[in-house]
């Protein structure tokens, strides 16, 4: 009598206990249900990671500090069940295929024809539902066409792994991009559904004897054409844009330390080949690919895009990372196609490249508008506005711009930061200058151009 009126005194005060303390996963009641109230007492063992306990008002139950993280303690809940989750995984080993994989930036790579690609779930599934949810969708065929194609696939789930094994009948097309999703009407043996939809992306090793094109995923313009037969066997290649690392960022800091600011790579492209078995292939190849790295020039003004200081659109070169000396190398071979704004490297190997702009210090084409000023002129299209100032355009990517009076005496010089660069038609001591004629000069290296304009206040 006494055990009884202790343990429902110290039950009574659990009840007291807020919300949110900590939770516990268990396993005692099995998949099949959902939610169920528990009681528990000192010394009870509940382990697992099917179900949790959910803090709120509920019958009071006892859990140890392997569940808590402290010592034995009390809590108020109900024991709901963990939802359901599934895992798209990588390729294993079945008859013909080989478990081998790499993945980058979301991509499963190297699944071969025999393989099955196997998803997992944190639970017991019903069988019969997973034909139905799991759909998988060719994206991109060997020479990068959109395709979109539905696959129709076997399935077969084994309850004791947990786990369904997808197939291709035929085998998976060598060089091709797959998409695998597995929805939500996937139902676990208590007919609870998945939370939320899964999906993995993964790529099948590329025929050897056939030509293979390469895009970077979410910019196909930057590709790589591969011949038939450049590789002795199959093989698979990822390319990636938008790579750092602190070789990268050493590399860029000593370019722009000896070629100037202006000579700092703009885009970065890394290009990973894999043989058969995966291993990363260093050896050349039997016959050389293209490198096509595009850039942006949207307006057409003949400079990149978000490019400060800009960057000519004619200066645009390729370069290849020297990962042991950490420095960038000019590809003399590479070709600038301005008509479709990208440079093409014919190459025998991979590595990491990159598009940077020379220096240009070309000043034949500055000039300084609106001439005259006359921002009281009643058209600010024609004569501009004193908070646009003066600008000067088509400037070299480094240099100066000096405006003089008609006597020769210095008004103001500024540094090129800018295209336009804006003048903002005020002298060295912060005056706005008066009205009259003005010499302007602008100069990069040993080129220089000067002309007149007009400040009419």
């Amino acid at each position: 009598m006494l055990r009884k009126t202790w343990l429902w005194a110290f039950l009574a005060f659990s009840l007291l206990l807020k919300p949110g303390l900590g939770s516990a996963y268990v396993s005692s009641g099995g998949d099949w249900e959902l939610i169920r109230s528990v009681h528990g007492e000192i010394g009870g063992d509940l382990t697992g990671s099917d179900y949790k306990v959910t803090h709120s008002m509920g019958e009071p139950f006892i859990a140890l500090s392997a569940l808590t993280g402290g010592a034995a303690a009390s809590f108020a809940g109900y024991l709901s069940q963990v939802p359901s989750f599934s895992n798209a995984g990588t390729s294993i080993t079945v008859a013909g295929g080989s478990s081998t994989t790499v993945t980058l930036d979301g991509i499963v790579y190297g699944i071969k024809p025999g393989d099955s690609v196997v998803v997992s779930f944190n639970n017991e599934m019903t069988s019969t539902t997973l034909p139905g949810a799991v759909t998988v969708t060719a994206i991109l065929d060997n020479l990068g066409n959109a395709v979109s194609a539905g696959q129709a696939y076997t399935l077969t789930y084994s309850a004791t792994e947990q786990a369904a094994y997808v197939s291709l009948g035929a085998g998976w097309p060598k060089g091709t991009l797959f998409l695998l999703t597995i929805s939500t009407h996937a139902e676990e043996i208590n007919g609870s559904r998945l939370v939320n939809f899964s999906t993995v992306n993964f790529a099948t090793a590329r025929d050897f004897a056939a030509a293979n094109v390469v895009f970077a995923l979410g910019d196909p313009s930057t590709k790589v054409e591969i011949p038939a037969r450049a590789f002795p066997s199959d093989y698979s290649v990822a390319v990636s844009t938008g790579v750092r690392s602190q070789t990268i960022t050493t590399a860029d800091e000593t370019m722009a330390a000896n070629l100037g600011a202006a000579s700092r790579p703009f885009k970065k492209v890394q290009i990973d080949a894999f043989g058969p078995t995966m291993e990363r292939w260093s050896a050349n190849l039997n016959a050389q690919a293209s490198i096509i790295i595009p850039f942006d020039d949207l307006n057409s003004d003949g400079r990149v895009d978000d490019t400060s200081p800009a960057i000519r659109s004619k200066t645009v070169w390729m370069w290849r990372l020297d990962e042991g000396a950490k420095l960038w190398v000019r590809q003399p071979r590479s070709s600038l196609d301005l008509a479709n704004k990208r440079v093409v490297l014919p190459a025998d190997h991979f590595s990491t490249y990159a598009l940077a702009g020379s220096a240009d210090t070309d000043v034949s084409l500055s000039y300084a508008f609106p001439v005259p000023f006359r921002p009281s002129g009643g058209n600010p299209a024609r004569y501009g506005t004193w908070a646009d100032g003066i600008r000067f355009t088509n400037l070299p990517s480094t240099g100066r711009i000096r405006i003089f009076t008609i006597s020769g005496e210095l008004v103001r010089e500024l540094e090129v930061v800018d295209n336009p660069q804006r003048w903002d038609v005020k002298n060295q001591v912060n005056e706005v200058v008066a009205s009259g004629v003005y010499i302007w000069e602008v100069t990069s290296g040993q080129n220089r151009k000067s002309g007149k304009l007009m400040v009419v206040k």
